[in-house]
């Protein structure tokens, strides 16, 4: 069994991550489930949503539904408590340098687009849709390959506006030196949140029963840095009635 929980792992939270894993573990083991003793850390982090040896991880939900919905089933999906988003929901903040005298999103029609990855809801998927639903178009586009480097990209003028999901930005905030150089223009709409999976099909209930209970036991020191405030169930067809994601223009 392998189990990964590394969506929003940085240095500074890895002590906090295994503390609640261990939790985790403590749970499954009081429903007799053997469960990895330690997180994996050693791959890709995409590597471990297609093992069939796949006991937890933590996916985005546009690589869900384009790769996973036949391969895994969701076991809940956290509950970040973001005010303005549903229960389970996420938006993505769009970030501009705070020396950019454009204040409205509708602003930066033409504007380079920095973005982590074209596999990323949040930052690649999540911004074209508001730029459509906006009426303006990105003039070209920056593969950063995390929103780290998205936000710094905007800091250091690399690019002019990204979009970074809203957990990523406490943690920006909270983490990194480039946040104060940045500031919030606009939100995207709320869109269900990074689902937790598993290949165990037959365990999912104890899993979610499990990780419930972590949360429930996790120091509130630890949740101000995870992406776990809570844990709900949102219906598998909720994620794949979301648009499809456009290709990255050649520009």
């Amino acid at each position: 069994m392998i189990a990964s929980l590394q969506m929003y792992e940085r240095p500074e939270t890895i002590p906090a991550t295994d503390r609640f894993w261990q939790l985790i573990r403590t749970q499954l083991a009081e429903r007799e489930i053997v469960s990895p003793a330690a997180l994996d850390r050693s791959s890709d982090i995409s590597a471990a949503w297609f093992r069939s040896d796949l006991l937890l991880s933590q996916t985005c939900s546009l690589p869900f539904r384009t790769q996973l919905a036949d391969r895994v089933r969701i076991i809940g999906t956290p509950d970040i408590k973001l005010g303005g988003c549903p229960s389970g929901h996420y938006c993505s903040v769009l970030l501009a340098s705070v020396d950019d005298s454009r204040i409205r999103v509708e602003e930066f029609d033409g504007a380079v687009l920095g973005y982590n990855e074209e596999t990323s809801q949040s930052g690649w998927a999540a911004p074209m849709a508001d730029a459509k639903q906006r009426g303006i178009a990105y003039g070209g586009f920056r593969k950063t390959g995390s929103h780290e480097n998205s936000a710094a990209a905007v800091a250091n003028g690399i690019a002019e506006i990204a979009a970074v999901d809203a957990h990523s930005w406490r943690l920006i905030r909270q983490y990194c030196c480039c946040a104060p150089k940045l500031r919030v223009i606009g939100r995207t709409r709320h869109t269900p949140g990074l689902p937790l999976i598993t290949a165990q099909c037959q365990l999912v209930e104890q899993l979610f029963d499990s990780v419930s209970a972590a949360i429930e036991l996790a120091e509130a020191a630890d949740l101000e840095v995870l992406p776990f405030r809570g844990l709900i169930r949102i219906p598998k067809e909720h994620y794949l009635r979301l648009p499809e994601a456009p290709s990255v223009p050649d520009c």
